[in-house]
Parts: structure tokens; C-alpha cells; sequence
């Protein structure tokens, strides 16, 4: 018996002819779509998912048969995809997001309470700043999970709220150190970080700030603020605590745009009135759009993780040292704190929650291996997901940080950019194929 079972509806139609002709007895398992698996992910998922069999809203229609049709991708929506798109948009991104805004109020929460002792004792920095590190870690793991995220305000060219909440690789401690003393002069409360640029503001100023080994302004002369080099040290101290602390009060804000973007409990939100709704009236042409912002996003992998955090910094991608087969230290990501090891985990790991459907606290649910197992590539999905693994494990197997091994141990940061390189492989050509969505323009020219 023939599997006819097609995204297409026309394919299906052409092949259930194409059986009668031959007088072979086929089985058209489309109708297996239509039955909706719903995600225990509160009301709106729930109810997304139920659409997938039940609703009929502008932009679609029902078949005879119960299946909904998004009409602006002229084929056949699918009851898994809807589900993989609710579950998705509210436990993967939505929670992805709350991790970031909670990890956020618990950095300003240690960050407040060490000010004083940072002043006091501003050369035991290592000691007095222990707890906001760590908390600076907690939320930049938490970040680099969502941070290549497509979908919704973080990548809305109008508001560009992920640029301002991490605007590497445009980074400029000289212009954090332009800010410290311009806070520190402006007396009258006039002061504005919202209307800075955002190379001063967000995640990476913070990294700057806090994990900076001295305090050095990193400004040529020409452009370095003037009374830096009177102040004392601990008048270094507190002029750098205070403007983190209006760093981490901006990215509260900015943090909150995103949250409440993708909160299922307001009825505005991107996440209930846009995202839930593709293909049927929201901003989001068709589930397929949806998709194909979900599968944009994993592409971060391939053109930031692969080539830019790891190639360049492995010198076997264009980097700023204009070296081949050499470190480029210069190149890598964090450059004062040394978490380049944690982040590009934290960054497969968000590529894995979209492949798998797992939420930041280890809750199961609908990812693209189920539109994998739906479409009769279950195979994949699993090889897919042995990769991500073995991905993860190449980078903690790396000893000490990505700078230390580049120097000492190269080939040990080669193999773990060799296992997301296999990764990368499957997702650009079997994976795309078999989903039936477009390439990103950027990645779709190379040969990686």
C-alpha cells in the first residue's frame, strides 16, 4: 500500500488518480492530519490546537472533510503544526523570554546591594562582585537561549528591542566608558540611557562593567572623557556600579516589551493576537509563515554560531586577525567574562528546544520532530537530535575556556565546531526538504 500522504493538498489529489488509474489500492492519510493533539500549555494553546480541527476564521476555510486550509499558502494546515506553533510560541519563546526577565530582577536585585562595598573595596573586585556575575551569567544563558529567535518584537525593525537588550558583535566598551562619566556629571537628572545608542546599553555593557579587570578608560585620547583619570578608584567604582545600575533598569524595560509580547494571558499580546492566529486574520500570512520564522530561527546556528562565534575565532572563517587556521582571540564573543563555552551551549540548547519542543524547565512538548514523525521522517528527526547531543557534549568536553583551549588545546575547539558543522549540514538540506520551508537568504548561497 502506497504512504500519499502529502503537505500538498494537489499532490495528494494527483496521487489518489494516479492509484485508481493503476487499479491500486492506495491509502490517503491525510485525513490523520485533522486530528488535533493538544498541549497541556494552558487555554490559548490548548484552544490553538483544537483550531486546527474545528475553527474557521478569516484567512481560512474548512474542507469537507473538517481540515482547515490556510488559504494565503494555498495548502493544507496541519493539526501538528498548529500544535508545534502554539507550544512553541508560549513554553519555548514565551517562557525563553520570562527566564530572561526573571534573571534580569535577580542581577539589579545583587547588583543594588553591592555598591557600597564596591566603592569601599574597589580592587577586590573578584570578591565584592561575585554574586552580580553570577547572576550576570544566569542571564546571559538565558538570553543566548532565545537570541535567535525571529519571530516577533525582538526582531521588528521598527523597535529592534534584541539589538538593545545584546548588541553584539557592535560593541564599544569606549562608548560604555563615555556613559559612566556622562551619568556621573549629569547632575540635574537629564540623563537619558533610552535614548542612547545601543552599543552603551544591554547585556554585553553590563559584561563590560562588571567583569572589566581594571578600570582603564578603553577611549583613545582623543575621544576619552575628560576627569576620568582625576577620580580615584573607589569614584571609578562608583561611577561604574551607578551606570550598570541604570543599564539594568533599561533592560527591564526592554526585557518587558518581550514578555508581554508573547504572554498568552493578554488578549493584544504578539503571541494571542498575531502568533496564534497565522494564517488567519493576524499579521502571519499562514502556519506556514510560522514555520518558516520557527525554522529561520534555528538558522542561527548556522550563520552566527558556526561561522562567526566559533569559524572566526578558529581563524577557518573571515576574521578580524586575517589569519587562516590560527586563533583569533580577538574575535570571540565575551571577552572580560569568558563565557563563550556556556553561551555557545546555551545557544544549541535553544536550537534544541525548537527541534524538540522542550521548555526552560525541562517540559516535553510538540518541537519539529513531531512535523518530522508526521511527514514519515521520524528517522530524522531522531538523527537530528543525536547530533544537537553530541553537539553539546563536544563543547563541555572543551577544558577551560574557548581562549585558553584555542591556545592549548585547538583542536579540541575544531572538533566541537566539526560537530555543529554535522548538525548544520542535516538541517540545510534533508531537514528544509523534507519540512517544505525556504532557506534564509543568508544561509542559502554557501556550502557549508
Amino acid at each position: 500500500m502506497w504512504n500519499i500522504t502529502s503537505r500538498n493538498p494537489t499532490a495528494n489529489t494527483l496521487a489518489v488518480l494516479l492509484c485508481s488509474a493503476l487499479l491500486l489500492s492506495c491509502s490517503d492519510e491525510s485525513d490523520s492530519a485533522t486530528t488535533a493533539s493538544t498541549v497541556d500549555a494552558g487555554g490559548a494553546v490548548d484552544a490553538a490546537a483544537a483550531d486546527a480541527s474545528t475553527s474557521v476564521d478569516s484567512g481560512s476555510s474548512s474542507t469537507a472533510d473538517g481540515a482547515q486550509t490556510d488559504m494565503n499558502s494555498g495548502g493544507q494546515a496541519s493539526a501538528v503544526d498548529e500544535a508545534v506553533i502554539a507550544w512553541i510560541g508560549h513554553e519555548v519563546i514565551g517562557r525563553g523570554y520570562s527566564a530572561v526577565g526573571q534573571a534580569t530582577a535577580e542581577l539589579k536585585t545583587s547588583l543594588s546591594s553591592v555598591c557600597t562595598d564596591w566603592e569601599k573595596s574597589p580592587n577586590e573586585m573578584d570578591t565584592v562582585l561575585a554574586e552580580p556575575r553570577d547572576a550576570w551569567k544566569k542571564l546571559m544563558a538565558a538570553w543566548q537561549r532565545v537570541v535567535g529567535i525571529k519571530a516577533g518584537p525582538a526582531k521588528d525593525p521598527k523597535q529592534l528591542i534584541g539589538e538593545i537588550v545584546y548588541s553584539w558583535p557592535l560593541v564599544s566598551t569606549c562608548a560604555v566608558d563615555q556613559d559612566v562619566m556622562k551619568l556621573l556629571e549629569t547632575t540635574d537628572g537629564s540623563y537619558d540611557l533610552s535614548s542612547r545608542t545601543a552599543n552603551r546599553r544591554g547585556i554585553d555593557a553590563l559584561e563590560y562593567l562588571l567583569f572589566a579587570k581594571n578600570y582603564d578608560m578603553t577611549c583613545s585620547t582623543v575621544i576619552a572623557p575628560k576627569g576620568w583619570k582625576a577620580l580615584t578608584d573607589s569614584q571609578r567604582a562608583a561611577a561604574r556600579c551607578k551606570f550598570a545600575g541604570a543599564v539594568v533598569d533599561d533592560l527591564t524595560n526592554q526585557v518587558k516589551i518581550l514578555t508581554d509580547a508573547w504572554d498568552q494571558d493578554q488578549a493584544s499580546s504578539f503571541l494571542s493576537a498575531d502568533w496564534l492566529k497565522a494564517g488567519k486574520g493576524g499579521s502571519i500570512a499562514s502556519t506556514k509563515a510560522a514555520l518558516n520564522l520557527l525554522s529561520d530561527s534555528m538558522f542561527y546556528l548556522h550563520d552566527v554560531v558556526m561561522d562567526v562565534k566559533l569559524g572566526a575565532a578558529l581563524g577557518i572563517k573571515d576574521n578580524s586577525c586575517s589569519i587562516q587556521d590560527k586563533p583569533c582571540l580577538a574575535d570571540l564573543e565575551s571577552k572580560h567574562a569568558g563565557f563563550n563555552k556556556e553561551m555557545l551551549i546555551a545557544n544549541l540548547q535553544g536550537f534544541q528546544s525548537l527541534l524538540t519542543g522542550q521548555n526552560p524547565e525541562g517540559k516535553q512538548g510538540q518541537g519539529f520532530d513531531d512535523v518530522l514523525t508526521e511527514l514519515d521522517a521520524k528517522d530524522l528527526g531522531e538523527d537530528m537530535v543525536k547530533k544537537t547531543a553530541a553537539a553539546i557534549s563536544a563543547l563541555e568536553a572543551i577544558k577551560g575556556t574557548i581562549a585558553e583551549a584555542l591556545e592549548s588545546d585547538y583542536a579540541s575547539v575544531a572538533n566541537a565546531h566539526k560537530a555543529i558543522v554535522a548538525v548544520v549540514k542535516v538541517m540545510k538540506t534533508e531537514f528544509m526538504m523534507t519540512v517544505g520551508l525556504e532557506i534564509p537568504k543568508e544561509a542559502a548561497g554557501d556550502n557549508d
